[in-house]
């Protein structure tokens, strides 16, 4: 391959790399746009977090599917490679029969159990990239080691000059990302305008409030902002809410979790819920918002006692302090969370009480209550 040659591999490859990290292309194209210029190799893309030996992502063309589970399943970080990667500079270029020949592995696992499975897979050139401290990019050029003659200078050239626009296009995706992860908090801050309302990333960042929270970071007494991050008071309770964010966002999958507060500033219940998934893209780590809702019970304090419509309709005394709160507008949540009883127990009471008043749904029975309510 001459220069001309490599020349075009490169616009072909840098082209692929900033669609597909704006979403136009995919990454596999960018794989594949590599392998096509260096006919009969076999390109990988990974994304891996060394610190938590995690493959976050890969893409690989012309290697079968069964070869590259096994890799993500197990061989990954028993790639001998990585040792040889640690002690290169960042953002190194190598290349293996040069670097680390193939014939120093002959004798390992990843080499009998795997490496020499895979037709044409014996020599390689390489590129690993630390996008950010946590998050490592790396795409191996595989072929015959029979053409690592022919392979191994252009293949490097090629890659060389793909880290500058592997860097460019990172940030600027970056941006792109950090812009699209505000509109999501914007989003999940819609309607929510009766509590306190936070979005935040694992670290307690923070990406947006509602009013009410913003008023809240006024006053200091209970929730702050402090250089762009988040903090709640007393520190105990901030440490608490801290750990239950940094839980919920490394498992994207869990849903609302709780916890209740009760202190000087008063009785506290706080939710949190995921409002973005890890993001599938190797350019960033996956980083979930968490949504952090706050509201203060301690002053939902019941409406008058409902005497005349406990003892018409034959409520015990707790269907009748239930029916007090759910007089005032509170949520099932809430009334639950206040009257010290399970969620579960509170719809129970509910549907008791529908059954001794012969309503059906709870703006009848709050309804009903109104005609009975006090003035």
């Amino acid at each position: 391959m001459n220069l001309i040659d490599a020349e075009r591999v490169l616009a072909a490859v840098a082209e692929e790399v900033e669609a597909a990290a704006c979403g136009i292309s995919t990454w596999s194209n960018v794989g594949l746009r590599l392998s096509e210029g260096f006919p009969g190799s076999a390109c990988v893309i990974l994304n891996e977090d060394q610190s938590q030996q995690v493959l976050r992502h890969y893409d690989a063309i012309n290697i079968e599917n069964h070869y590259m589970h096994a890799y993500a399943e197990y061989f990954a970080f028993r790639n001998p490679w990585i040792e040889v990667w640690s002690h290169l500079p960042e953002g190194s270029c190598a290349v293996s029969e040069r670097d680390f020949p193939v014939s120093q592995i002959e004798h390992t696992e990843y080499y009998n159990d795997f490496l020499r499975l895979i037709p044409n897979f014996d020599a390689s050139t390489g590129l690993s990239l630390d996008i950010d401290p946590v998050n490592t990019f790396r795409i191996p050029l595989h072929y015959s080691i029979a053409y690592a003659g022919r392979y191994d200078c252009p293949a490097e050239w090629v890659l060389s000059r793909l880290r500058g626009v592997l860097r460019r296009t990172a940030n600027g995706f970056d941006r792109l990302q950090s812009e699209a992860d505000r509109q999501i908090a914007q989003g999940a801050l819609a309607n929510r305008g009766d509590t306190i309302a936070i979005v935040v990333d694992a670290k307690m960042k923070l990406l947006d409030a509602n009013p009410e929270a913003l008023n809240a970071f006024v006053r200091r007494d209970f929730v702050m902002e402090q250089y762009g991050r988040i903090a709640f008071q007393p520190r105990k309770l901030g440490e608490m809410i801290a750990a239950t964010v940094k839980s919920i966002a490394s498992s994207p999958t869990s849903g609302v979790s709780s916890l209740i507060s009760p202190g000087d500033h008063g009785k506290w219940v706080i939710s949190f819920s995921i409002v973005a998934g890890s993001r599938i893209n190797p350019f960033v780590s996956p980083r979930p918002l968490v949504l952090i809702q706050a509201k203060n019970i301690s002053s939902l304090a019941p409406a008058q006692p409902l005497l005349e419509f406990a003892q018409l309709f034959k409520l015990t005394p707790a269907e009748e302090v239930f029916c007090r709160h759910l007089i005032t507008g509170v949520s099932l949540k809430d009334i639950a969370i206040v009257t010290g009883v399970s969620f579960e127990t509170a719809r129970v009471r509910l549907k008791s009480i529908f059954q001794k008043t012969d309503t059906h749904r709870q703006g009848e029975l709050v309804a009903l209550l109104h005609r009975f309510a006090r003035p």
